[in-house]
Formats: C-alpha cells, structure tokens, sequence
C-alpha cells in the first residue's frame, strides 16, 4: 500500500530505531510510517536534506515559467504522439522545450533559464520582457501552426 500526499510539507524523516521504521513528520504534526519511503519534493530537495541531514546538497532551485499557445484550427493532429509530434529543446538565447499537453490545443513551451529563488519567494509572475521574443521563436518554429499572439495561460514552476 502506498499514501501519496500533494501539498504537504515534509519537515522531518526519522528512523525508529525500535521498529526500523521510517518516520516522516509533515507540518501539519502528520506522522507516516513505512518499511520503505519515497519523498518526491523537486525544488525543497535542498532545504529537506539540509533539514534532516545537515547536509547542504550543491543545487539551485530555479523558478521557470511555462506559457501554454494555441494551435491554430485544422493544425491540431499535427500536435499528437500518434503523428510523431516531437519534444525538442532550443538553445538559443533563452532555453525552451515544446512539449505536448494534457489540454487539446495548446502546446506548452517552457523557458528554462529562470531566476534562482527558494520556493517560497517565487514571484508567480512572468517577465514581461520575455513574451517578445518567445512570440518570435513560436512565430519561427511553427510558423502558422501555431498562433503566436495566442498566448492562453502562463504558469510559475520549480526547477533545480
């Protein structure tokens, strides 16, 4: 049996040196024991294990943002696993990717030369700076299969 817990912050991990049990202790005071653990905390990695090991692992958190674009009407099978759609990455003077998404329609490009930033000081929002050129590279790339004056949504995530 496996508990799977979105949204929880992961404050301790002890081993019960009675049981040879895993404790994880959430924030809320929630206390979960296990034969085996797996903690899945992407960006908090580094705050997590400096925590429980005092151990300051060298990476960097990193705030991206993901911008969602509208594929143009009649283009949409174009955009599928089924027609060998592509995940590929740009190198050029901002990183992307262009990925598929759960969401007919859209295509999800994010950039991922972030800031460093600690999760809980990201900004949530995205560089004005930057929609000017990724309309271009949306413009370059996919030409008139992909609305580049479509932007739907942006979205803040973490990396490291």
């Amino acid at each position: 049996m496996a508990v799977l817990k979105d949204n929880t912050e992961v404050v301790d991990i002890k081993k019960d040196q009675s049981t040879g049990e895993i404790v994880v202790i959430t924030r809320a005071d929630e206390k979960f024991r296990a034969k085996k653990c797996v903690i899945t905390v992407g960006a908090w990695m580094r705050k997590l294990i400096k925590t429980v090991r005092g151990i300051t692992l060298p990476i960097q958190p990193m705030e991206i943002i993901v911008y969602y674009w509208k594929i143009n009407k009649g283009h949409e099978d174009k955009f599928t696993i089924e027609n060998d759609f592509p995940t590929f990455g740009s190198h050029g003077i901002r990183l992307y990717t262009a990925l598929l998404v759960g969401i007919p329609g859209l295509i999800k490009i994010p950039i991922d030369d972030g800031g460093a930033c600690e999760p809980e000081e990201r900004t949530w929002v995205a560089p004005p700076d930057m929609l000017d050129s990724l309309r271009e590279c949306v413009r370059e790339r996919f030409g008139g299969l992909v609305d580049s004056n479509g932007l739907v949504i942006t979205q803040s995530c973490m990396t490291q």
